[in-house]
């Protein structure tokens, strides 16, 4: 960041104190502002654990939206699909989310890995957060906004993720994505092979997990472990 850049950042969030003051806002007002505000529930949604709301979809799937806290005090929103058919520990052993309320993200988009904000200017990503450094009011304001601008595409990508070949797209997608930082975990070529096995597409599912198997994540029982759970699911 240039002496410029610095000196618009210092006078932007002068203003912001200058208009709204300090003040944090508490954790418990926060969700529940955001629960007021996305109306989840009108979409389906149910609340699984703070800050994380679930929608079944079928026995493989369940959507999810995140109120996800980041560095800073501030907060954005992920939003993703947990699969039932993908293990979330396998190092030592398999293990697996079968139930809805230890559903988590196998899949999962953030606003600046989906809009491809990692070079983007500053002001660019500060439309994605909702800060509480600056009282009730700002934070409010700023999640309105912030769920203004993701409602329509967060709707969309579910409406594309109900069924498994719906997930297999925006796995292969994110698989060719050129990330900016590093890839989401569970890496999305492992879910692409898991969801290509899913679908019994055997074949292209091995292949694809050879090719994760590739980048180097993994020790030789935790590939043993994948590949035991890949023929597991594949039969249905």
């Amino acid at each position: 960041m240039d002496e410029r850049e610095i000196s618009e950042r210092i006078q932007y969030f002068g203003n912001i104190a200058a208009k709204y003051g300090y003040s944090t806002v508490p954790a418990s007002v926060v969700y529940q502002a955001f629960e007021r505000i996305a109306r989840l529930e009108r979409k389906g949604f149910t609340p699984i654990k703070t800050g994380l709301y679930g929608r079944v979809i079928n026995e493989d799937i369940v959507h999810l939206i995140k109120l996800q806290p980041l560095k800073g005090r501030d907060y954005t929103v992920w939003w993703g699909v947990s699969l039932s058919f993908i293990p979330y520990k396998w190092d030592t052993r398999l293990r697996w989310r079968r139930t809805f309320k230890s559903s988590r993200f196998a899949l999962f988009e953030t606003p600046f890995d989906y809009f491809s904000l990692g070079t983007a200017n500053w002001r660019e990503r500060e439309k994605f957060v909702a800060n509480t450094l600056h009282g009730e009011e700002y934070f409010k304001k700023t999640l309105e906004e912030l769920w203004r601008r993701l409602e329509g595409e967060i709707d969309s990508w579910f409406g594309s993720t109900e069924s498994l070949s719906g997930v297999l797209e925006k796995a292969r997608e994110q698989v060719e994505r050129k990330w900016i930082g590093p890839s989401h975990h569970p890496n999305p070529l492992m879910v692409y092979a898991f969801t290509l096995a899913r679908l019994g597409y055997i074949e292209e599912a091995h292949i694809a997990i050879e090719k994760y198997f590739q980048l180097g994540f993994e020790t030789s029982k935790a590939q043993e472990n994948l590949m035991k759970a890949l023929e597991k699911i594949s039969g249905g």
